[in-house]
């Protein structure tokens, strides 16, 4: 019987794991000193792959492959069941002198041949070059300014290739208007410029007019330049791709000047005036509230006086405000000052809300006792002195109680302790603007006088109680003097 036909031979079965690189990506990172690399690593073995499983990466520098001279980094897996891939991320160090323009990364699997495996034929991947061309963008200067219609800004920017390489491929920078502080996405494109292409060294200086937003709000922005914000270029460097320009102010901007009060003395109240200028590029809508208060001397709020309200205020004008207001019997007498405040609650956004503040010169509320007028005569025998005096309330509030009226003899016209008092006259109340006229006699004969030459003092006296605003013009002395001779003989 014949046997020679009963074998057959099967295809070669692999057992074991297989690992491959399945994608390969790199960057240069922003500052252009490192090498950021994402691989995915996958097992297509039908055994699973026990750790540890190195893989490294290699610099390349002629774009060949195989060359595993220049190990920048690995990194290590701990084990890949069959089927399964895993991916991740590297950070490797750029060799200083290299240009990225010329090299590439070779991922290797099982780069030591730690783990048995089917094969290793496809255990590499090459990268792409990491840069096309090795050029480095940066932004030199750039400026910014409004123009007169207030809705549109003049941008002016310098850029420079640092190269080595020359740049063929167009680019944009576009400008961006954002608070400093703001993050990527609050920034507003403004608009862009295109540049076709940029020689290593060359430097390219432009001005571009981009149009404001209508929406735009109130305050203190800046204009951004950056350059390819798109990233359609890879450089060497691209931390030096930005450049801020100066704060623009947009939006009104109020500031009140001239703030002025004047007492009203017979109606108790104040009359304040000050001018409101919008120094701001946006116009200032009606109704905006402003506060006028009363201020001591400390700076503590005595009283709220009143509220006025503005006109429409476009950007650069200016408005007259007047207002009366009563004074509060709670004030009392002494120093103050007026405090005129511009939109309080802050509902108008503004530029600027520290300058919607301001304090009027000091006045002073209360009596101004003054004698107005002193003259004197004697009598034909020589014996008797009149005095006539007009004492005046030249302040702003009545003096009441007790005013009392005193004459004195004096040898200056200061007042002392050897000063011969003549006698004195009480007055009850005197009104601002009110006067009151005296005229008393004085028997120098009987109050037998010393004999000499002396000034006669006129000085009127408030109670303690009352403050006046001026206490310094309380007395009065006579220009010419009167002679008493010995004997009681007198003569002016």
């Amino acid at each position: 019987m014949e046997t020679a036909d009963n074998q057959f031979q099967s295809p070669v079965i692999e057992i074991g794991p297989d690992l491959l690189i399945g994608a390969l990506s790199i960057q240069l990172s922003a500052d252009g000193n490192k090498i950021l690399v994402k691989d995915t690593v996958v097992n297509r073995g039908n055994r699973p792959a026990k750790g540890p499983i190195r893989i490294g990466f290699f610099l390349e520098e002629s774009m060949a492959s195989g060359g595993r001279d220049n190990l920048l980094g690995t990194r290590v897996l701990e084990g890949l069941s069959a089927g399964a891939e895993t991916s991740g991320e590297s950070s490797l160090a750029l060799p200083p002198g290299v240009s990225p323009a010329t090299v590439a990364i070779r991922a290797v699997v099982n780069s030591d041949g730690w783990v048995p495996e089917i094969g290793t034929a496809n255990n590499s991947r090459l990268s792409n070059r990491l840069l096309e061309q090795d050029v480095d963008l940066v932004l030199r200067s750039l400026s910014a300014s409004l123009l007169s219609d207030g809705d549109s800004v003049a941008v002016t920017d310098t850029v420079q290739n640092l190269g080595p390489d020359d740049l063929a491929q167009s680019f944009i920078i576009g400008y961006y208007l954002a608070d400093q502080a703001s993050a990527i996405t609050d920034r507003r494109l403004l608009g862009e410029r295109r540049l076709d292409n940029l020689k290593a060294g060359a430097t390219s200086t432009r001005t571009t007019v981009v149009r404001l937003p209508a929406d735009l709000p109130a305050g203190k922005l800046s204009v951004l330049a950056r350059i390819d914000p798109w990233g359609t270029i890879g450089e060497r460097n691209r931390l030096n791709n930005e450049y801020w320009g100066s704060s623009l102010h947009f939006g009104p901007d109020l500031l009140i000047r001239d703030l002025d009060g004047e007492i009203v003395a017979e109606n108790g109240e104040v009359k304040v005036s000050f001018v409101v200028i919008n120094g701001g590029n946006r116009p200032a809508p009606p109704g905006i509230r402003i506060v006028t208060q009363l201020v001591g001397e400390t700076g503590s709020v005595v009283a709220s006086l009143g509220t006025s309200r503005l006109e429409p205020l476009t950007a650069g004008s200016r408005q007259s405000v007047r207002s009366v207001f009563p004074i509060p019997d709670s004030a009392r007498n002494g120093a103050y000052r007026l405090r005129t405040i511009l939109d309080p609650d802050s509902d108008l956004p503004e530029i600027d809300k520290t300058n919607n503040e301001a304090m009027g010169p000091e006045f002073q509320l209360g009596p101004d006792l003054v004698v107005e007028a002193v003259q004197f005569s004697l009598s034909p025998d020589a014996t008797q002195l009149t005095i006539m005096d007009r004492v005046g309330n030249r302040g702003n509030r009545a003096a009441v109680g007790e005013i009392g009226v005193i004459y004195l003899l004096s040898r200056n016209w200061t007042i002392e302790r050897s000063d011969i008092p003549l006698g004195d006259r009480v007055i009850g109340r005197l009104d601002p603007g009110e006067t009151s006229a005296g005229r008393q006699i004085f028997p120098i004969e009987a109050m037998k006088i010393p004999a000499g030459q002396y000034y006669i003092l006129v000085r009127v006296m408030a109670e303690p109680s009352v403050q006046e605003t001026d206490a310094a013009n309380n007395m009065r002395p006579t220009i010419k003097p009167v002679v008493i001779r010995q004997g009681n003989r007198t003569g002016r």
